[in-house]
């Protein structure tokens, strides 16, 4: 139903982007017979409309006024009868500010009609306005059910729909067409065939956009769906098939996969086979199988398929019309195929000629201004191309560079392609001048080549590449044209190019061209300059450069030649220089060494006869005698031969190399059996190659083992255990070079030692044993599974044929089967394997303690516990690894081979440690550990050094992550180009190197590359589960690094499968495995953000609880797990964050865990020193004040809590359980002194050192568990549930409270229920110096230039702290001020709150300072503040101690401190005050102590310093040393009640631990003094003095004997007496404004 003769009035005032419509007016002709209602819609993009309803009111509908702001576009009028949908009108912002309207709404206007008229209409303004209109109309509940019911509701909905694809089309929006299949999508059965085949055209539009499956398979099930609803022969299917297949051709174009490819083939067909016409459809059908197939070959390379791509693009030939416009270039396409298969499968000339027919065809029939008819004449200078490389017929060369002229011809000068084409027929000139010898090619190649740099633009990323080939063009033509013009050129341009860019390529390229130019015209100038430009070329290029040992080469080459030619000593010597240097660069292999070693014999030869010494001769036979040792050349001998009778006329035959040989010849002319000397001898080498890592040794026990072995008879009973000794000494030599030809040597050996024994032999279990380790070695290296199981079976079966005795071979047979199954762990992850090897390897290193193996067993067993602690989590278990490895480690010191190994082993331990415990400390011990095992096998090869520089290089990279220092990362890099990759772990290792040059350069090709190496690890057949988990786990850092660049859905989405799959590896006990769940638990999240999935967020939240409550996780992975948690249900204003964030404060103390020192507490605190303000701030804002005031109590000053806590009274537990109260005092006070320890410099102590720190360490992370243990005990007693835990606020409010008002200020970066702080006022205190530490001393005479005047500072804290807080307290100024307390957190506690106000001019207006309306205290805590008040200690003055140090050693003076204490002594005497006063050499640490017993108040003037690393370790200076916080707190001082400390810094903090009060105040508060005046920073010597005399009057003036209930307000009145008198400058607000009161 609609309504006639409606009419709407209205005035539009427009100004800028504001419109306002006033007056509105909306009236019918005719009374309404029914209920109407007038809506007013508007909206801008992306944003949810806006919709008002006009006030009914007697027959009209009225709104005085609306604004319409922002950047809407379209304006909507709607008219609802009986919440039916009754007329519409739509006006643009254009028309509706144009001017006042008064317009008559058309009778009918329903959506069918509107949709419909702009379908018509391609104009993106009239589609967005109807778009708009129609989806905000939507968005109304009653219209949405008027519409919904609208009888022409799918009409719509098709109409709408249609508008999308045109805008799509016109905008290219990826808005339109995800709302074009939105639409498609509101379809209903009605139309649904309709429907379904518009969404065949939209979705495949938007998968080729974004490559969602989900729109892939949404194609598919259209198209199934409306096969099912057509009748099998309507016209309709041809096209339902036709774009199916096509989407299936459009999937293999992402996927490459030839399932695809073959769905698409199959489906063209069956759409052929529908196809009743020969007209566009099947033109399109032929032309698409033609490309299926052509693509199939391409992944195939499957003859057929190139076949049938050559059949359809004919028939489709046949087909198309001779005249359409797109033949030539399907003609183009057809000869291609034909080409292909002529150079890839048939090399039939008849293939050619086709080909070359139909594009000679092809370009008959297109004109000369088509754009593809330079393509086509340059395609047929490629098919002759392609001919030539055949036929190498000059014809063919002529005909393909006649078409390429003509195609460089046409093409547009300024066209992209033109120098690549000129440079494409400058190759062929010069590759037929190869062939024909003419020199005008050659001309004509250069010059072809000048061309195409000519038309290359300047800055241009080819313009380097095109002068290239210009020299290279220029150099083949010198060779070509047998002149010197050319190669003179080339040489010239090269050095200019080389003065650009000194990078390897080209000064390389250089020293050749130079080369050249010698070889042809014998310059020597030309050869020097070669050499020259070599050595730069070899300078400049990194060892980690895979070309590196070549470049090295080629300079020896060079150097050598010159020296040949010059025989000029100087120049002999520096060949001898470099070519010693260059011996052990890793890029060279056995045999370029062997060459090295020749050209330096022979550069020795040629000084020899230069100089005729006889030390050249002797080192070039030393060289020679190193190439034999390859070489079996008989020249080579008959030389070394002769040289050795030189030696003996010398007689120099005192090296070793002369006594091997010697006794090499003995053993030729030896006669009888000689094979057990040779066997003694031999294994005397075995101890000494296995002592010192000697190959030389090894190598001729070899040869002595090889000659016993053939004088030995067959039967001999020798021959096993030569055989057994050929075996161990292969399986030595194998683990420390790496050969594999001697492991399986070795394994062969050790089968034929076992054999050679009666099955009965008492030594047959030793056979048993080194075959079955053998076999474990060699599956280390080759990883085959069945290799393990056999070592496993023999080393068992070893055990259980050897004596049960308690023997040191019974030791290495535990410990060899211990190692293999820990092998077996690693490969399958079987924890009883793990659990067998700890067990067998503990008994190993029991009975072996007097064994020369002890260390091999301890190392082992360290290894066993590193891996049982990363599946279990257990510290106890990675700290005992540590120290058996440094046991390990110290046991071997003068060993050479099992040093490296246990140093690798240690510093695996303390990396694994590091990683687990966040410990800088500990990873800067692995890569120290890991150095020295480097250093140690530097110039060695094999399988451990990859090892061990592998592990260094990931240590490297970690510490750097820690540290920030750049050279760790370049190190690190440095460490791994030097390795040698072996797969699988070392794809890893190479991933690792990938990661760490993008980190260092940005270089986005390092992450594909990182991440096909990790495929590539994860398909490797010798992968075992820790390289699975090790390339999960990188592939994620990987993929999702690429997502940042990318934004493609599809790497967030890999990435979460590689959690998943890591996760599926891990136990929950696994120490990573918290960190791995919150990792997946962001990515999705991640996803959650990116395509706004509910069930993604859902999951994120699932897994960051699951990992926060894991009780077994790390503390500190935990603990970001809660606060993931606790955000991710903030962000959906769930109330459940108030549970993340309590778990999270609940945490927070167990990360500054008391097996820690104090400065690891603190610097692991400080990594979350904003969480609780934020956590109190969300309290805030859920209205929680109790829950934020509580969670700050628990969650600041957490380690002066923890120090407390070792200090209180535990006489209530002692009444009832004197053994739990004792044990706890012995813990506590074990656990105070081992916290407080010092950290000592790791790289200055000896290993003894480390183990005794270790000790320590372990000793109180022992104690620390002990401490938990206990109390754990006694709150399970009735009535000691909260034993020593924080208070609770309502316990709190139960005890007796100070006299004043407690402001806590809490201070949040990102909450809106918080006071901000700008940083500009903290920085700018520091810039100035106040809050820089030092001592008391006068302040600098030019202070720095701050970036607020320190008034400004003082206005800014009045006006964005003090006064909103004061006023809502409601407090007026007064003469009288209450007292308050500041408990302020953040950056707030740094600042002077209670100095706060306006001070203008020479005065401060009343009423516009913090001091006219309160007298100001500071709590670090509100417990502090009301433990103080329990106290019962006299608050009036009975003796204050004063103590003054004028002059302290190593210390600045401080003269002014006699003043200070002088007057007050004079002033407290002169009222009949008891005064004790201490000066200079006086105050000793113990007549202090001694004093401050005896006295309730004092006055410390002196140097003070503060250790904020730990606080109990700050201290006053006095005359013969420090007088520590630790100390004062041990003391009984039963009296302590007030305390001055006018010393610099008091009452500072330190601005990295915000939450923590580490300053002198606060200890001293918590040394029992209830009132103390500290300093904020430095104070001047000269005016401290003030202060102190005015605040100490101003006591008396209170009450004789004074009270410190009045200290404050003495304080106050102090600080308003300096003010007075200095007035508001700088140096008077840096007077009074550091003076501040803790306490009651």
């Amino acid at each position: 139903m609609s309504v006639s003769g409606a009419r709407i009035t209205y005035t539009c005032y427009a100004a800028d982007e504001e419109v306002e419509l006033q007056d509105i007016e909306f009236t019918l002709s005719q009374p309404p017979i029914a209920e109407i209602k007038v809506v007013l819609i508007w909206a801008m993009d992306d944003q949810e409309p806006t919709l008002v309803t006009l006030v009914a009111d007697d027959g009209k509908w009225t709104m005085d006024s609306i604004h319409l702001n922002g950047e809407w576009k379209s304006v909507s009028f709607a008219v609802l009868v009986d919440e039916q949908v009754s007329n519409i009108m739509v006006f643009t912002r254009e028309e509706l500010v144009d001017s006042d309207l008064n317009f008559t709404f058309p009778d009918t206007a329903s959506p069918i009609q509107m949709s419909a008229t702009v379908c018509q209409n391609q104009n993106t303004t009239s589609y967005t306005t109807s778009t708009n209109a129609f989806s905000t109309l939507k968005t109304q509940p009653e219209i949405s059910r008027a519409l919904t019911s609208h009888p022409e509701k799918i009409t719509t909905c098709i109409n709408l729909g249609l508008l999308s694809t045109k805008l799509f089309h016109i905008t290219n929006n990826l808005r339109d067409i995800n709302e074009l299949v939105r639409r498609y999508q509101d379809g209903e059965n009605e139309m649904k065939v309709q429907v379904l085949l518009l969404l065949l055209d939209s979705l495949p539009e938007r998968y080729n956009i974004f490559a969602k499956e989900e729109d892939f398979e949404e194609v598919v099930k259209s198209q199934e769906e409306v096969i099912r609803l057509l009748k099998p022969d309507d016209p309709a299917v041809l096209t339902v098939l036709f774009k199916t297949a096509s989407t299936y051709l459009l999937r293999f174009q992402h996927s490459v996969d030839v399932g695809d490819i073959e769905k698409a083939i199959e489906m063209f067909t069956e759409a052929r086979s529908h196809s009743r016409e020969t007209g566009s459809m099947l033109i399109l059908i032929m032309g698409n199988l033609a490309t299926c197939y052509r693509q199939k070959y391409w992944l195939s390379k499957t003859p057929e398929d190139i076949d049938k791509s050559i059949e359809y693009s004919q028939l489709t030939l046949d087909l198309i019309s001779p005249q359409d416009p797109n033949r030539p270039i399907m003609m183009s396409n057809h000869a291609g195929s034909l080409v292909l298969r002529y150079r890839r499968e048939s090399g039939d000339i008849a293939d050619f000629d086709m080909a070359l027919a139909i594009r000679l065809e092809a370009l008959q029939d297109i004109p000369e201004t088509h754009s593809f008819y330079p393509d086509l004449l340059c395609n047929m200078g490629n098919s002759f191309l392609c001919k030539f490389n055949h036929t190498q017929a000059v014809e063919d060369i002529d005909e393909a560079i006649s078409y390429l002229i003509r195609g460089v011809n046409h093409t547009p000068e300024g066209d992209a392609n033109k120098p690549r084409r000129i440079t494409d027929l400058g190759d062929l000139y010069l590759m037929r001048a190869k062939v024909t010898k003419n020199p005008e090619d050659a001309d004509r190649a250069v010059e072809g080549y000048r061309r195409a740099l000519a038309v290359t633009p300047e800055g241009h990323p080819e313009a380097d590449m095109r002068l290239g080939q210009l020299i290279n063009a220029l150099g083949d033509s010198f060779e070509l044209l047998d002149g010197v013009k050319e190669i003179d050129e080339a040489i010239a341009l090269q050095t200019s190019r080389v003065a650009d860019v000194k990078g390897t390529v080209e000064l390389q390229n250089l020293s050749m061209l130079l080369y050249r130019r010698f070889e042809k015209t014998g310059r020597v100038g030309d050869i020097t300059e070669a050499v020259e430009a070599q050595k730069e070329a070899f300078e400049v290029t990194p060892k980690e450069d895979v070309i590196y040992g070549n470049i090295a080469r080629q300079l020896r080459s060079l150097m050598l030649n010159l020296a040949e030619l010059t025989k000029d000593l100087k120049d002999i010597d520096a060949t001898l220089e470099f070519g010693e240097r260059s011996l052990g660069f890793a890029a060279d292999t056995e045999v370029t060494r062997s060459s090295g070693r020749a050209g330096l014999s022979t550069v020795w030869h040629l000084r020899f006869r230069c100089t005729g010494e006889l030390a050249d001769i002797d080192k070039a036979i030393e060289n020679q005698r190193e190439v034999l040792k390859i070489s079996e050349d008989v020249v080579h001998r008959k030389y070394f031969a002769g040289l050795l009778s030189r030696f003996r006329l010398t007689k120099s035959v005192e090296d070793m190399e002369e006594a091997i040989v010697a006794l090499q010849e003995s053993f030729k002319v030896a006669s009888g059996d000689i094979s057990e000397d040779l066997y003694q001898i031999a294994e005397s080498y075995m101890s000494t190659s296995y002592e010192t890592g000697s190959m030389d040794a090894f190598d001729n026990m070899m040869t002595l083992l090889e000659e016993a072995l053939s004088r030995c008879p067959p039967g001999h009973e020798l021959l096993s255990a030569i055989l057994r000794s050929i075996g161990t000494a292969l399986l030595s030599r194998f683990e420390i070079a790496g050969n594999v030809e001697d492991i399986d040597n070795a394994i062969s050996a050790l089968d034929d030692a076992l054999e050679w024994i009666p099955p009965d032999h008492p030594d047959v279990h030793a056979r048993l044993n080194d075959l079955g380790k053998a076999y474990r070695v060699r599956f280390e290296h080759t990883g085959k599974p069945d290799d393990l199981d056999k070592g496993v079976a023999m080393l068992q079966d070893a055990i259980d044929k050897a004596p049960k005795e308690s023997t040191p071979r019974m030791a290495m047979y535990f410990s060899d089967l211990g190692n293999a199954l820990l092998r077996m762990f690693l490969l399958n992850g079987d924890a009883e394997a793990l659990e067998a090897a700890v067990r067998l390897l503990r008994d190993a290193v029991d009975i072996s303690k007097m064994d020369s193996f002890h260390h091999m067993h301890l190392t082992r067993l360290g290894n066993c516990l590193l891996r049982r602690f990363e599946l279990n989590g257990n510290f106890a278990d990675i700290d005992e690894a540590v120290s058996v490895q440094q046991a390990a480690v110290q046991a071997t010191l003068n060993k050479h081979i099992p040093l490296r190994i246990n140093l690798l082993n240690l510093g695996n331990a303390y990396y694994s440690r590091s990683l687990a415990r966040e410990s800088v400390d500990d990873m800067t011990e692995a890569v120290a550990t890991f150095r020295k095992a480097n250093k140690l096998i530097k110039n060695e090869s094999g399988k451990m050094k990859p090892a061990i520089l592998d592990n260094l290089s990931g240590a490297l990279s970690h510490l750097f992550n820690a540290v920030k220092d750049p050279a760790m990362l370049h190190e690190a890099m440095e460490v791994l180009m030097e390795n040698h990759p072996y797969k699988p772990i070392q794809l890893n290792n190479l991933a690792i190197l990938l990661r760490l040059s993008f980190l260092l350069t940005g270089d986005f090709g390092d992450i594909e590359a990182m991440i096909a190496i990790l495929n590539e690890a994860l398909k490797h057949p010798a992968r075992t589960v820790m390289v699975e988990k090790g390339a999960y786990q990188n592939l994620t850092w990987a993929t999702i690094i690429r997502f940042q660049r990318t934004d493609n859905l599809a790497d967030l989405d890999a990435c979460i499968s590689y959690h998943e799959r890591a996760l599926e590896m891990m136990p929950d006990t696994h120490f990573y495995y918290i960190y791995s769940l919150t990792s997946l638990a962001a990515t999705l999240e991640a996803r959650y953000r990116k395509v706004d999935s509910v069930a993604d967020l859902s999951k994120a939240i699932e897994l960051y609880q699951h990992a926060a409550l894991n009780p077994t996780g790390i503390t500190s992975r935990r603990l970001a797990a809660a606060m993931s948690w606790a955000r991710a249900l903030n962000r959906l204003n769930e109330p459940g964050a108030l549970y993340g964030y309590g778990l999270a404060i609940e945490l927070l103390p167990t990360v500054a865990w008391l097996g820690e020192t104090v400065s690891e507490r603190h610097h692991k605190l400080n990594a979350w020193s904003s969480l609780v303000n934020e956590a109190a701030a969300v309290s805030i804002s859920w209205n929680r004040l109790d829950l934020a005031i509580q969670w700050l109590e628990e969650g600041r000053n957490i380690v002066w809590n923890q120090l407390n806590t070792f200090r209180t009274p535990v006489d209530d537990l002692h009444d009832i359980r004197p053994d739990l109260a004792d044990e706890l005092r012995r813990i506590s006070k074990a656990l105070d002194q081992l916290g407080s320890r010092s950290a000592k410099q790791a790289d200055r102590m000896t290993l003894d050192q480390k183990s005794n720190v270790q000790v320590e360490a372990r000793m109180q992370r022992d104690l620390a568990e002990k401490w938990e243990d206990t109390l754990h005990i006694v709150r399970t007693l009735e009535g000691f549930g909260d034993f020593l835990r924080p208070a609770k606020l309502s316990k709190l409010l139960e005890m007796k409270r100070p006299g004043g008002t407690v402001v806590v200020i809490n201070i949040d970066k990102d909450s809106q229920e918080t006071i901000h702080i700008p940083q500009l006022l903290v920085s700018s205190l520091t810039d100035y110096g106040v809050r820089s530490r030092g001592s008391r001393s006068g302040r600098p005479s030019n202070p720095p230039k701050m970036y607020l005047p320190f008034e400004d500072i003082l206005i800014q804290l009045w006006v964005l702290v003090v006064r909103p807080i004061v006023t809502s307290l409601g407090l007026e100024p007064s003469h009288t001020p209450p007292r308050i307390w500041w408990c302020a957190t953040g950056p707030l506690a740094f600042l002077p709150i209670h100095a706060a106000g306006i001070y203008t001019g020479n005065e401060a207006y009343f009423g516009s300072t913090t001091s006219d309306y309160v007298i100001s205290s500071y709590t670090p805590t509100l417990n502090t503040i009301f433990s103080c008040a329990q106290r019962d200690a006299p608050r009036m003055l009975e003796k204050l101690l004063i103590v003054t140090q004028p002059e302290t050693p190593g210390m600045l003076a401080l003269p002014q401190t006699i003043k200070e204490g002088k007057d007050i002594q004079k002033k407290l005497q002169s009222s009949g005050l008891a005064v004790e006063y201490l000066e200079g050499m006086k105050a000793t640490v113990e007549k202090v102590v001694e004093s401050m017993e005896g006295s309730n108040w004092i006055h410390l003037a002196c140097h003070a310093v503060q250790d904020p690393k730990n606080p109990t370790k700050s201290a006053f200076y006095f005359q013969d040393g420090n007088l520590e916080l630790s100390t004062l707190i041990s003391k009984q001082l039963p009296k302590a009640d007030f305390a001055f400390l006018s010393a610099c810094e008091t009452g500072t903090g330190d601005e990295s631990l915000p939450e923590e009060a580490v300053h002198l105040a606060a200890g001293v508060l918590q040394a029992g003094y209830r009132s103390v005046i500290a300093t904020m920073w430095a104070i001047d010597d000269n005016y401290a003095s003030m202060v102190s005399e005015s605040m100490y009057s101003h006591l008396l003036e209170r009450s004789n004997p004074p009270s410190s209930d009045d200290a404050a307000y003495a304080l106050q009145e102090a600080a308003r007496e300096v003010r007075e008198q200095m007035g508001y400058s700088d140096v008077a607000f840096l007077t009074w404004v550091p003076f501040i009161h803790f306490g009651i």
